[in-house]
């Protein structure tokens, strides 16, 4: 079954913004992404990365689950459907490097080489404060880092819209 994952990739922090528009937004140079994996065909040119510290939920990823980007106080900017997943230390330092920071930014304390490999982005026209009414939180609540929606308030958006992909459908833009 599709599941839903919210990743923040906030504006306020350039990085993660900065990130979400090279990596997610655009497609990354395939030829990077093809020397340095092993996944062959399900490899893709739009990824997201998370750290050891959020392994749980990158561990429940499936292919065909949604991530919701979640870049300011009040807007989900886009969806993007996972293709596959891999821990890839050696693809993570070569987006860093050639890609992400070619001029030789310092490296992240904590690398982002837990890699979602996505095969579509979708636009969105979703505020934030809708995203907590349809899944039923209260009005202040703060999304997390990256983590995987509650089972149980997946199940509203499915009652409602018959799908997560239902759901992602009824806000594009």
């Amino acid at each position: 079954m599709t599941q839903l994952f919210i990743a923040p990739a906030s504006k306020g922090t350039e990085t993660p913004y900065q990130h979400l528009q090279m990596t997610v937004n655009s497609q990354v140079d395939k030829n990077i992404v093809k020397n340095h994996t092993k996944l062959g065909d399900k490899a893709a040119s739009r990824l997201w990365g998370v750290t050891s510290g959020k392994i749980d939920h990158w561990n429940k990823i499936q292919p065909n689950d949604w991530i919701l980007f979640y870049v300011s106080d009040n807007q989900i900017e886009c969806a993007a459907k996972v293709s596959a997943t891999e821990h890839n230390p050696d693809l993570s330092q070569a987006l860093w490097d050639d890609y992400l920071h070619p001029t030789g930014s310092d490296h992240p304390t904590e690398p982002w080489d837990y890699l979602i490999h996505l095969s579509e982005r979708k636009s969105l026209d979703l505020t934030a404060g809708k995203l907590r009414e349809e899944l039923g939180y209260s009005s202040n609540y703060d999304f997390p880092g990256f983590s995987r929606v509650a089972t149980f308030r997946q199940q509203k958006l499915r009652k409602k819209y018959g799908s997560v992909d239902g759901f992602i459908r009824g806000f594009r833009s």
